[in-house]
């Protein structure tokens, strides 16, 4: 009989639990806030909007605090420097940070072009120049 252990055994299902709970407050604010939907749904349940609106963007908040733990966590796990090369560490962050914002960026300039002739509403932006593209 063979013992598994999670490949991840630090992680707190506290910590996952409440990034996910903060990650569904934070997509539910963006569906009650922007778009055409938030003005159809204001008029269906006001109160819910409202709260939406006014306190699930806080959820922000504890992204910042537990990314900045976990990050203190996985740097520094005693108090001391636990990388050699902090030049290789921050190249592997940036990239695992920036491919999918640009992937998640080119999607939503693909159907911002692919809406906007026929959809006018506030929400869709106008074409982007090239310095607002850059």
């Amino acid at each position: 009989m063979s013992q598994h252990t999670p490949s991840h055994a630090s992680r707190s299902a506290l910590i996952d639990c409440t990034k996910g709970l903060a990650c569904a407050a934070i997509v539910w604010h963006h569906l009650a806030f922007y778009g055409p939907m938030s003005d159809v749904a204001r008029q269906a349940v006001p109160g819910l909007i409202d709260w939406l609106y006014e306190y699930a963007r806080m959820a922000v908040q504890v992204f910042l605090v537990l990314g900045g733990f976990l990050a203190a966590a996985s740097l520094a796990p005693q108090g001391l420097a636990r990388f050699t090369d902090p030049a290789q560490r921050i190249a592997r962050r940036f990239v695992r940070l920036v491919v999918p914002y640009a992937v998640a960026l080119v999607i939503a300039i693909v159907v911002q072009a692919a809406v906007q002739p026929w959809f006018d509403h506030a929400s869709v932006s106008d074409v982007p120049d090239l310095g607002q593209l850059l």
